[in-house]
């Protein structure tokens, strides 16, 4: 079933007129950095327990990803040597002579096996800029480069009569915006736009979204200097 959101020209101010399922979009006018360019980091424990944890949660998020379709054969490398590293370690913990050594070394292999897949994850960054946040953080690392304090500032809050409020930041004083939602952010192909896709004005209504389901929303300004990232909320619409 597609959703066809509707356009509202103006929200009731009667709060009991309000229908469920309403979503506003509002954005704030504090200025905020245009990011031009992400530098995916790893940001791995030092611990070792802590490092295979991470290695292996990282490899789960990567694996049957939509945005890493040809990552399977640096996968399957990661996970081999990670899994060596598992087994070394349970034997350094018995401190037999030279197994703390072993796993170190094993431990190396493992960094540079996920600087692969780290320089893979950049590379599609590259060739996908707009979503390049969603990228990274679909695939748990980390993106250098990003502040959460100076551009995304998108928040939603729920008040009454099923009506949702998301608040942002605005780029610049005069830019249009552009907007989507979907029902699987790391899914490129689900985005749908809202009924006006691009507004002079930093808000936009939709209604009729689907119901007991979470919702991803996205938003991004286009300014004299050209496109921000896009920044993602997501809420559940109950």
């Amino acid at each position: 079933m597609k959703y066809k959101p509707t356009v509202m020209k103006k929200l009731s101010k009667n709060k009991n007129k309000r229908e469920k399922g309403e979503v506003i979009f509002i954005l704030s006018s504090v200025p905020s950095v245009i990011i031009r360019k992400i530098t995916v980091v790893l940001k791995l424990p030092n611990k070792v327990d802590s490092f295979l944890i991470r290695v292996a949660a990282i490899i789960q998020a990567m694996t049957d990803n939509v945005w890493f379709p040809d990552a399977a054969n640096l996968l399957a490398d990661v996970r081999d040597k990670n899994e060596k590293l598992r087994k070394k370690q349970n034997s350094a913990k018995t401190r037999a002579k030279g197994t703390a050594k072993a796993r170190d070394a094993q431990k190396n292999k493992v960094k540079d096996a996920m600087d692969d897949l780290k320089d893979y994850v950049q590379k599609i960054c590259r060739s996908n800029p707009e979503n390049a946040l969603a990228i990274v953080e679909s695939a748990l690392m980390y993106a250098k480069g990003y502040t959460h304090g100076q551009k995304f500032k998108f928040k939603a809050k729920k008040i009454p009569s099923g009506v949702i409020k998301l608040l942002g930041t605005v780029a610049e004083a005069r830019c249009h915006h552009d907007w989507g939602w979907s029902l699987n952010k790391n899914d490129p192909n689900s985005w749908l736009i809202s009924p006006v896709d691009s507004t002079k004005k930093a808000r936009t209504f939709l209604r009729d979204l689907p119901i007991d389901q979470k919702i991803y929303f996205r938003h991004r300004c286009l300014t004299s200097k050209g496109y921000t990232n896009w920044e993602y909320i997501s809420l559940y619409n109950d």
